[in-house]
């Protein structure tokens, strides 16, 4: 067997294979012997003669010999080459007479040599929470189950107001932007200063008709800095009436009264705070093994990772998945750069140290994606009996077991943190 090996980039290799006649012949000799020995044809009750074989079935037969020498010739010559194959090779130009030859394209995996990681230093958030926290905690949530009264009154700071809102660009042929039965708290985070003014002192059946601008650094960029015209008729004023500790017990179910509930909150407080750290902490530790490592990247997977993302953006914008092709790449090229080096650099990180997924931490995350459904037990069943789903959250695992790993091995300066820092995220609003 004769192989070749031509560079057609920094990572592209085209591999020519040639296999000499003998070979194709001695297998096609094996496979015409498998086919005589398993062949049920009419009017032969003993061995099938070769010749017989040969011609009946002379397209299959070259067809498998084909196949056979190609993976066979192909995984040899990968050996022979030292060549460690990124992407799925594309089998070009193959002639089959005689001998067989074709030449197989494809990207390597590059040369990844991983920094130190002892050397590494991080600054990263480290957060308890305390009796404070759960007691702010547990008026939080008296406020949010709070049972709502309508009232036949003009509407003040922290009435809810049941509306149908229309939002419409200040802008030739704009579209309208319609919501009906909404809810709108005065005063709550996320809604206009302005607006809040507005629906001071409205009663059910008032309109409200008003031009107002977002500003500049609102939350919710497609709406920053552009002025809009509201028209918003007010349904009804609610009054808000906050559940009393029993009240509140009775809501969760929870056997032992406070104290159990506010143990089971610390706990759910303390997994959700520990969530938000890792994933800020996992940010930072990525940016700088990023920024140490500095390689080339697997075009095919950068292209697939590009045609990924449009997808997402275009199912995210509602729109067909045909409509993916019109974004431009230059939207996703610079995260699906990342995204690859990232994933090559982390599975670099998990062959040299083996990681492993924890089968704990696997089922506790389905778990906790389960509650997001009516039926969790069911949601839980489905994913450990669909490959593809259980998958998925073991890499997550894995590669945050990974991250767990650098961490491990550098040096870290905790920065005690508060719950309320950690958990702190804007709300945005339509209005």
């Amino acid at each position: 067997m004769q192989v070749s090996v031509e560079s057609t980039s920094a990572l592209g290799r085209a591999v020519k294979v040639v296999v000499p006649a003998e070979s194709v012949s001695e297998k096609k000799k094996e496979i015409v012997r498998d086919y005589s020995k398993n062949a049920k044809l009419k009017g032969f009750r003993d061995k099938i003669p070769y010749s017989f074989i040969e011609k009946k079935f002379a397209n299959e037969i070259k067809q498998a010999v084909q196949k056979e020498i190609v993976n066979k010739s192909f995984s040899d010559a990968l050996i022979a080459e030292k060549l460690d194959p990124i992407t799925t090779p594309d089998i070009k130009e193959v002639k089959h007479e005689g001998g067989i030859e074709y030449t197989a394209e494809f990207e390597i995996r590059p040369s990844i040599e991983l920094t130190d990681f002892k050397a590494l230093e991080f600054d990263l958030e480290k957060v308890s929470v305390k009796s404070s926290d759960v007691d702010k905690m547990v008026e939080k949530l008296k406020l949010q189950h709070a049972n709502w009264n309508v009232v036949d009154a003009a509407s003040k700071e922290e009435n809810r107001l049941k509306v149908d809102f229309k939002r419409t660009l200040v802008e030739k042929d704009a579209s309208e932007e319609v919501e009906n039965n909404k809810y709108i708290i005065i005063g709550a985070k996320g809604v206009l200063a302005e607006l809040n003014k507005e629906l001071v002192g409205k009663k059910a059946g008032d309109v409200v008709e008003t031009t107002l601008t977002y500003p500049k650094d609102w939350a919710d960029t497609s709406v920053a800095n552009k002025k809009y015209n509201f028209v918003i008729n007010v349904h009804e004023v609610s009054e808000q009436k906050i559940l009393s500790d029993e009240e509140l017990i009775k809501l969760f179910s929870v056997e032992g009264g406070m104290d159990a509930l506010r143990s089971d909150l610390e706990s759910r407080m303390n997994e959700e705070a520990s969530s938000v750290v890792f994933s800020k902490s996992k940010e930072k530790v990525l940016d700088k093994i990023l920024s140490l490592h500095k390689f080339d990247l697997p075009q095919a997977l950068v292209e697939q990772e590009m045609t990924r993302a449009k997808a997402e953006i275009a199912q995210k914008l509602g729109k067909p998945a045909a409509a993916a092709g019109d974004i431009d790449e230059n939207e996703v090229k610079e995260q699906a750069n990342r995204s690859v080096a990232l994933g090559l650099l982390l599975s670099e990180v998990i062959s040299k140290y083996g990681v492993k997924a924890d089968p704990k931490k696997i089922r506790a995350r389905i778990e906790r994606l389960a509650l997001m459904y009516p039926n969790p037990e069911q949601i839980i069943q489905a994913y450990y009996s669909n490959e593809r789903l259980l998958a998925s959250v073991e890499n997550e695992i894995v590669l945050d077991a990974a991250v767990e790993k650098i961490i491990s091995e550098a040096i870290v300066n905790d920065i005690d943190t508060s719950f309320a820092k950690v958990i702190e995220r804007d709300e945005v609003e339509a209005v």
